[in-house]
Order: C-alpha cells, then sequence, then structure tokens
C-alpha cells in the first residue's frame, strides 16, 4: 500500500526582507526528526532495495535542504526517502514527476489535498513498487517530499537495531546518522519487567550508570546510561496492552 499522507506545517506569512526570508525558508517539518539519514556511519546495514531508484532521483536546480535517506525503516518495511524545498512552481513539480514515473509499471493517481483544486499529491503502485509525491506550499516556494517502498508479499527479515535490545523487542522504526540513533521498539513485557531487561542487556554491552525513574505516572519508565562521553535514554511506556520504547543514542558533538 503507498505511504499515509504526510502533513507539512503551515509557514509564517510575515517575512522581513530578503535576507529574513531566506533564513526563515527552512520548513519546520517534523517528520524529519524521525527521518535522519544524511551522515550514517558506514557500519549500518545495507542500504534498502530502493536506494538504486533513489539516487536516481531528479531535482529542480534550486533544490535546498536536501534529505536524501535509502535505509528508513518504518513497521518493519524499508523505505527511501527524498526530501527538499524549491521556488519551483506546484504545476511543474507534479509534470516533472509524473512525466519521470510514466516510464515504471503501475497507474499514476493525484489528489488534491487541501481542497483548493490542485492537486498536489501523487501515488504510483504497482506489483512489486510504491512511489509517493506530496508537495506542500513553503513561504513563496514549496516543500516537495518524495517515498519509495519496495513491495514484497514474503515477510522482511528482522532489522538490525541499532542499539542493544534484548530478546523479545520487536523494532517498529529506527534510525541513524552522525549525531546517534533512534530506536522505537514495542513489547508484550511490562514497563518496570522490560527497564530492567534493557538494564542488563545495555550494561552488558559496556554502558553504565543506569538510572531507572518512575516519573510518577502509572505504567511509564525511564532510563538513563552513559559510556565513553554518549548517553542513551530510554522512556517505556505502556498503552493497549504493549509496552512502547523509545530509545535515543546522543553522540556529543555529531552533526544530523
Amino acid at each position: 500500500m503507498p505511504a499515509q499522507p504526510i502533513s507539512f506545517p503551515r509557514r509564517p506569512a510575515c517575512q522581513r526582507g530578503a535576507e529574513r526570508r531566506q533564513r526563515s525558508r527552512r520548513p519546520r517539518w517534523h517528520w524529519l526528526g524521525m527521518l535522519p539519514g544524511l551522515l550514517l556511519a558506514a557500519e549500518i546495514d545495507a542500504r534498502n532495495a530502493c536506494a538504486g531508484e533513489l539516487d536516481g532521483l531528479s531535482m529542480t536546480a534550486d533544490a535546498s535542504e536536501v534529505l536524501r535517506d535509502a535505509r528508513v525503516m518504518i513497521g518493519g518495511l524499508p523505505m527511501c526517502t527524498l526530501a527538499y524545498t524549491t521556488e519551483t512552481g506546484l504545476d511543474a513539480l507534479m509534470a516533472r514527476y509524473r512525466q519521470d514515473w510514466q516510464a515504471h509499471p503501475g497507474v499514476l493517481q493525484a489528489t488534491d489535498s487541501n481542497g483548493d483544486g490542485r492537486d498536489d499529491t501523487v501515488w504510483q503502485a504497482s506489483d512489486t513498487f510504491s512511489r509517493r509525491l506530496a508537495v506542500r506550499s513553503d513561504g513563496a516556494g514549496h516543500a516537495v517530499m518524495i517515498s519509495l517502498m519496495p513491495l514484497d508479499t514474503a515477510k522482511p527479515p528482522a532489522p538490525r537495531p541499532y542499539l542493544p535490545l534484548p530478546a523479545g523487542l520487536e523494532i517498529e522504526f529506527q534510525s541513524r546518522n552522525a549525531a546517534g540513533a533512534s530506536v522505537h521498539a514495542r513489547t508484550a513485557l511490562g514497563p518496570a519487567s522490560a527497564a530492567q531487561a534493557l538494564t542488563r542487556t545495555l550494561e552488558a554491552a559496556g554502558w553504565r550508570g543506569s538510572d531507572v525513574d518512575d516519573p510518577g505516572i502509572a505504567g511509564r519508565r525511564r532510563i538513563r546510561l552513559h559510556r565513553d562521553g554518549e548517553a542513551i535514554r530510554v522512556e517505556l511506556l505502556r498503552r493497549s496492552g504493549q509496552t512502547l520504547v523509545l530509545a535515543q543514542r546522543v553522540t556529543p558533538g555529531g552533526t544530523p
């Protein structure tokens, strides 16, 4: 199935001067925080099957703030992402990628996400691949996000965790760059048991100074550890009979 629509927040209407416009053109895409990958470390798993097409995706000549990530995992499924901003108009952007994707199998479908009568989203799906383009207004220009997802009926192999994790945790999403790593997982264990299992696993991997606290909210735990200047912060929250785990590894001096 194609990727779900992604919301782009509105830009402030007031801008002062050309220099301020240039600085303020950085869109506050909250979802970019979930998809770091510009400076991935060499030891991370091989790139996803969509990496080849991602490398070949064209951009406008004035494209800026580029994100190109070939190692995204969402719900255990591989995905590749390209995101950038441009002064190019909506119609030209839509025509550009429609023309590029016509060479691929699958029917192109366009939709109008905000009801203004102009199509701003295109997706294409075949038996083996899914593509999605979303264009949103960003100041005087547009923000562009393209998602590529290889479709395979076979169950994908379990992703290699970017952090040491105990058995029984199912990874839902993970990403990593020079600034650290982020892993979202879930487990049937309760928060207290999951916190203990995580602490034992991380300490066995050389992490120290474990600090498990209870913030006073039922079904919630936090863990903090450190090693060689790095830090790991873990939050565990009980929801719908499972424990959600958000683990973040922070590398001082890293550039996301």
